[in-house]
């Protein structure tokens, strides 16, 4: 999934630091595939996956919870 997406889909549950560190993230990332530098993508690229994975793993909790409100299993 894109950043974009990503943010878009779940704008409620994140903070506006955390919209705005995961866009300069993909400007960064977006701004080295413009260059031949594969380290450099991948670092880039290595980066945003950091930064982003605890927010996906608390975006499905949240939407897991959403899912299951109401629901007796």
């Amino acid at each position: 999934m894109s950043a974009k997406k990503f943010v878009e889909q779940n704008a409620e549950i994140l903070s506006d630091e955390e919209i705005e560190n995961i866009r300069t993230l993909a400007q960064k990332l977006e701004a080295a595939t413009r260059t031949e530098d594969k380290d450099l993508i991948n670092r880039e690229m290595e980066t945003l996956n950091e930064y982003t994975a605890p927010l996906a793993h608390r975006a499905l909790d949240e939407n897991i919870k959403k899912a299951m409100t109401g629901k007796k299993i």
